[in-house]
């Protein structure tokens, strides 16, 4: 599984920091449990940012670009921030997304 050309290597994080919801396809992790966690450029022709998930065993990884906050019901407060998968080209084409909660 090649890799497109632009994409780049952003901060990884292992896959036992997310709860992986197999209904909605969305890895989903709490802000204090990744406070340590960097996010980064994705691809070198874009103003972008996000990270890469990596397999604890399997080292198998999935790059995920921030698509946007999500609020909650008034509008006023941020509940989390989304991200949608980019590569592997299979994931993505199911919709595979990473929701960061903030606690």
């Amino acid at each position: 599984m090649s890799r497109p050309g632009n994409l780049l290597f952003p901060p990884a994080v292992f896959s036992d920091k997310f709860d992986l919801d197999l209904e909605t396809k969305t890895f989903v992790a709490e802000a204090s449990d990744l406070r340590l966690m960097r996010t980064g450029p994705v691809y070198n022709d874009a103003c972008d940012d996000g990270f890469r998930i990596v397999g604890k065993t399997n080292h198998m990884e999935a790059v995920f670009a921030f698509i946007g906050a999500e609020y909650d019901g008034s509008g006023e407060d941020i509940t989390g921030f989304r991200y949608a998968c980019v590569w592997p080209l299979k994931m993505k084409a199911v919709g595979y997304t990473a929701l960061i909660v903030n606690d």
